[in-house]
């Protein structure tokens, strides 16, 4: 609690806290376009290879592909036996 009189501010004990969480009316409806949607399902690897192909620099494309070339899968990916292996 604020007294503006004293210019001091006291802690008050509460039984029960609120977050309350900003909006816009509509926003989905007005705002976001198919191509937004169309972004949804991807992962994070996979919307970083879309933003490197389109505003990447050389020097960055040729990083992504080094990753793809070089990803390390999961067992439970590949389905062997083996824990990890090397994609080629």
């Amino acid at each position: 609690m604020l007294d503006t009189t004293k210019d001091k501010a006291y802690l008050v004990p509460v039984s029960q806290t609120y977050q309350m969480q900003q909006s816009i009316k509509d926003f989905e409806k007005n705002f976001v376009t198919a191509k937004d949607r169309e972004y949804e399902d991807k992962t994070y690897f996979e919307m970083k290879q879309v933003i490197a192909k389109s505003l990447g620099t050389a020097k960055a494309r040729r990083k992504l592909e080094s990753l793809v070339q070089n990803k390390v899968e999961d067992e439970a990916e590949t389905g062997g036996a083996q824990s990890k292996r090397l994609r080629k």
